[in-house]
C-alpha cells in the first residue's frame, strides 16, 4: 500500500466506526472524490485523503482542491485529510483533542 492508500483507509475506518453514512470514490457532478459524506439533514461533504508532506504550497493546494470540489461537486463543503508525521491517528470516541 502507499502512504495516501493508507491514509484513506484511515479515513474510511475513522467514517465507519463513527457511523457516518458515506459513499466510496463516488462520482458527484464532475468530480471524483475518496468520500461523500451525507449528514443527517441530508447535507453532502466531499472528503479527499492527500498524504502531502506539510508546507505552505501544499495548504495552499489543499484549500484550493477544497474550493474545486465544492463548486465542481455543488456540496455543502468539502475537506483535504492530509497527514503529519510517519504514522496516522484519528481521535477515538473518548479521546480529547
Amino acid at each position: 500500500m502507499t502512504r495516501e492508500s493508507d491514509l484513506e483507509a484511515e479515513v474510511e475506518r475513522y467514517l465507519r466506526e463513527a457511523k457516518v453514512k458515506y459513499v466510496k470514490e463516488p462520482v458527484v457532478g464532475k468530480t471524483r472524490p475518496d468520500f461523500l459524506v451525507t449528514t443527517d439533514n441530508g447535507d453532502q461533504i466531499v472528503v479527499e485523503a492527500k498524504a502531502w508532506e506539510p508546507s505552505p504550497d501544499t495548504t495552499a493546494r489543499a484549500i484550493n482542491q477544497a474550493q474545486r470540489y465544492k463548486e465542481l461537486s455543488r456540496a455543502a463543503a468539502a475537506l483535504i485529510v492530509t497527514a503529519v508525521g510517519p504514522s496516522f491517528s484519528f481521535p477515538r470516541k473518548g479521546d480529547v483533542a
